[in-house]
């Protein structure tokens, strides 16, 4: 899905259905299989929210960090009454591992 909303432009591409709750996202997750929503997010009258996680080294990729942070994403949107969350996810680069100087600017 690609909708320019004010000046920002959504690529979230990809729909995974996690306990009961829709998410999508611009992260591609392997583990789960790719569906098609059955609603318009931007026309249907349902609940959407939105989520983010942030996560800074692949380290963190591993099963830890990430999912975590999704998990309980999902878990809260459930618990609301969401029926669909729309993840951002910030592929931060970490102070702790790489110095000031070598940052971009």
């Amino acid at each position: 899905m690609k909708k320019e909303v004010g000046k920002v432009i959504l690529e979230h591409r990809y729909s995974y259905k996690i306990d009961g709750v829709y998410i999508i996202s611009e992260v591609e997750r392997t583990m789960y299989d790719s569906i098609k929503l059955p609603f318009n997010i931007f026309k249907d009258p349902i609940k959407v929210a939105a989520g983010y996680i942030r996560w800074s080294d692949d380290a963190q990729s591993d099963g830890h960090s990430f999912h975590i942070q999704e998990r309980e994403l999902v878990y809260r949107a459930k618990k609301e009454g969401f029926e669909a969350v729309v993840m951002f996810v910030d592929q931060a680069a970490s102070a702790y591992h790489t110095p000031a100087q070598k940052r971009k600017k």
